[in-house]
């Protein structure tokens, strides 16, 4: 027979099994922001529970990713809910990995990078050619004429990302001032679409030894249109801020400039014969 002491003590000793191996357990479960990784089918699960964007987003920030970021995955994305303000954050965390990996992604030298399938690369700018259509007293002139600009030949540089992040670290740099373009190219214009001025045609050959149907030689890539960019200052850091562009880069040939250094297709401009002027010329793979 038990007394009550013998009871006691075995319900006490279950109890401490029992709470014992709930906290063994517990303690065995992954963190839910500590190590789980992310990817497009758990951000599908996570919008299709109803959790909010800035959950997600939040939630993108302190985890390990792995997303697929091609544009047929973005469209699936897409269609299954999921927003552009959580994309776009799942572009971003691309070229952010972890937080152990983001000092070796800050640059210590001033200029100009690009984040790069988590790797800091160095971006060189590359020559922009001015190419002066018109000129008052003919070609041999020089006088300043209207012009088209561009680069010429092959990109320098390739990135492997669709999703870079450009960063700049410069002192009185206006981040606002730089842009980002997918590029073209022009073969031949002929002699009237550089009239700036809207010369009447009776006079044209005269004052530019040319006549308006005259073909002129181009051959330069110039910006198509512009990719709209995030800007994000770089915290601790005077001058240095990211520039994210806000969806995927196709494989194209790009140009990242300041602005008036190269100008979209389409535009004339007056220069000096021997203007000088540099962008950085790259393309994605």
């Amino acid at each position: 027979m038990f007394n009550n002491k013998h009871i006691i003590g075995v319900l006490f000793l279950c109890f401490v099994i029992v709470v014992g191996n709930f906290s063994a357990t517990v303690q065995a479960q992954p963190s839910s922001t500590g190590g789980k990784l992310l990817t497009n089918e758990s951000i599908i699960s996570l919008v299709k529970t109803g959790l909010s964007d800035t959950a997600i987003i939040s939630l993108i920030q302190k985890s390990p990713t792995q997303f697929d970021l091609s544009p047929e995955s973005l469209v699936r994305l897409k269609g299954a809910g999921v927003s552009n303000s959580v994309i776009e954050a799942m572009i971003g965390s691309q070229s952010l990995p972890a937080n152990s990996e983001k000092a070796s992604l800050i640059p210590t030298a001033y200029g100009f990078y690009v984040v790069d399938e988590g790797q800091l690369r160095e971006l060189k700018p590359s020559p922009v050619i001015t190419k002066i259509g018109l000129q008052p007293g003919g070609p041999r002139s020089r006088l300043a004429g209207s012009a088209m600009d561009g680069f010429a030949g092959e990109p320098p540089f390739s990135i492997a990302s669709q999703a870079p992040i450009f960063i700049v670290y410069q002192q009185n740099v206006n981040p606002n001032d730089f842009h980002l373009a997918n590029l073209v190219y022009v073969s031949t214009k002929q002699a009237g679409q550089f009239n700036y001025f809207g010369t009447n045609p009776m006079f044209f050959r005269n004052l530019y030894g040319v006549n308006e149907s005259d073909i002129i030689r181009i051959d330069l890539w110039r910006p198509k249109a512009q990719i709209p960019l995030r800007i994000e200052p770089v915290e601790g850091k005077t001058g240095m801020f990211r520039l994210i562009p806000n969806s995927p880069l196709k494989p194209d040939k790009y140009t990242l400039y300041l602005k008036d250094a190269i100008h979209l297709d389409g535009t004339i401009f007056i220069s000096e014969t021997d203007r000088q002027s540099s962008a950085f010329y790259f393309k994605v793979e």
